[in-house]
């Protein structure tokens, strides 16, 4: 299955605390905030794989979508080997399990949201909870606030317009993205969510150093004006 990165609302989380399970994975935020505008897009959560490879049983535990959102299109949840709509997710609570994720791997679901026909404006949510196929009890739950609005679209975030290169990389990263996108800074983090370094960004085009930072995974964070996550992305220090 092809992920979809297509970012076209705001991502607005703040890490509330990494949370790691048994070594087998770690959850950046339990929460992430998400203004939408209609149209398309699509949400990673914020869970990273450990050191080994993991099988992930999950499934949608609540949810108060009105019911023009749970009966759009295209609005569910994909992991790395199908995409399910919402109806045979909520409120059925029907148990779903993924393919393997690779150690190291990032965003283990996405939110699919289909919001080109919806009517009804507001904030709702959708809580997933994931488990380790391999220990029952390795275990969390994120939950997905959506506040939706039918006036102004942000600017449509995506794999096209948002490049960062090179990748892996030993000194320094390239990072382009569209003017539109509204961002002014960034912060880097590392794989339990610590922040290692931040900045201001040009008008459309950023050069960070990384030579300090250890070797492995981290993230960036593109941050519009008023504090808000447009992006996420994954980098690897060599």
């Amino acid at each position: 299955m092809k992920k979809m990165i297509l970012l076209v609302a705001v991502l607005l989380g703040s890490v509330l605390g990494n949370r790691t399970y048994s070594q087998s994975f770690t959850m950046l935020t339990d929460t992430i905030y998400i203004s939408a505008a209609p149209g398309f897009a699509s949400y990673f959560d914020s869970i990273v794989t450990g050191t080994a490879p993991v099988t992930y049983t999950w499934k949608v535990i609540d949810c108060n979508f009105p019911g023009d959102w749970r009966t759009a299109t295209a609005s569910g949840f994909c992991d790395n080997d199908l995409c399910l709509f919402m109806p045979s997710l909520w409120p059925t609570g029907a148990v779903e399990t993924s393919a393997p994720y690779l150690a190291s791997d990032t965003g283990v679901l996405d939110l699919t949201l289909d919001l080109t026909s919806t009517s009804t404006p507001g904030c709702y949510y959708v809580t997933v909870m994931l488990h380790n196929v391999l220990i029952p009890t390795d275990s969390a739950k994120e939950t997905f606030i959506i506040c939706y609005s039918t006036l102004a679209a942000p600017a449509a975030i995506n794999n096209a317009n948002i490049s960062l290169y090179p990748n892996p990389a030993n000194s320094e990263l390239n990072l382009s993205y569209a003017p539109n996108a509204g961002i002014t800074s960034l912060k880097v983090f590392d794989v339990m969510g610590t922040e290692e370094a931040s900045q201001a960004t040009g008008n459309s085009t950023s050069l960070v150093d990384i030579h300090t930072l250890s070797k492995g995974v981290h993230f960036i964070r593109l941050i519009n004006q008023s504090g808000e996550v447009v992006a996420i992305r994954k980098f690897v220090k060599d």
